[in-house]
């Protein structure tokens, strides 16, 4: 079992202080046991959380792509390239459309094939959401199940995606990396943290990021 202070956190995080960052440290200290998350588990979830949330500045996706920056992330069976030139940011012109963004993003086939999106806007209500993005109905969904029934509580997938975004709910953001790591993609003790950042990302996006923080916590958690 591992015990993390403030101190410790902020030579992880330097961002993380003060009254917020003594309840995420003790967020952290109640909710990993109840995961059996210990050892380099431990280091690599923190890691990971630090790097997805912004040092736990922001549980919401980002979804202010400019025009290029649609055009080169998204393949065009996800968002067309009218679609691109219509929704992205334009610097001095226009904000992005991030609503529309999501819907397209998250919506149609491949919302529905690989998110479980089926209603409209659910690219959007369910976006990116908490710690580590849950995104999606099919996750918000086991998610949400699993939290009502450990907590005897009758939320919607769309009131936990609300909860998940607001930076005030500290608890509920760190029991769903949790959940997301141990329970929804089942990472077993001892995996590789190249193997923990492909679990949860899908890929390495921000590898040297989530490497930085990863070593850090290995460091100061002995």
């Amino acid at each position: 079992m591992i015990i993390i202070t403030l101190k410790i956190l902020n030579k992880i995080s330097p961002a993380i202080v003060g009254v917020r960052g003594e309840l995420i440290a003790s967020s952290i200290n109640s909710t990993f046991p109840k995961f059996n998350i210990t050892g380099s588990d431990a280091a690599a979830t923190i890691a990971n959380i630090v790097h997805e949330s912004g040092e736990f500045t922001r549980f919401e996706e980002n979804l202010n792509y400019s025009v290029a920056g649609l055009i080169r992330t998204f393949g065009r069976h996800r968002i067309s390239l009218n679609q691109c030139n219509a929704y992205g940011r334009i610097s001095g012109v226009r904000k992005a459309n991030e609503v529309a963004i999501a819907n397209c993003i998250y919506g149609g086939y491949y919302g529905r094939r690989n998110l479980g999106n089926t209603l409209p806007g659910d690219g959007w209500n369910l976006r990116g959401s908490g710690g580590l993005q849950l995104t999606g109905r099919t996750v918000l969904s086991l998610f949400t199940a699993y939290y009502n029934k450990s907590y005897n509580v009758s939320m919607t997938i769309y009131q936990m995606a609300e909860k998940l975004r607001d930076k005030a709910n500290i608890d509920i953001t760190i029991y769903a990396a949790c959940w997301f790591v141990k329970v929804f993609k089942k990472i077993k003790p001892g995996t590789s943290f190249i193997e923990y950042v492909r679990a949860i990302n899908g890929g390495l996006n921000g590898l040297e990021d989530r490497l930085k923080y990863f070593n850090r916590a290995v460091t100061y958690l002995k």
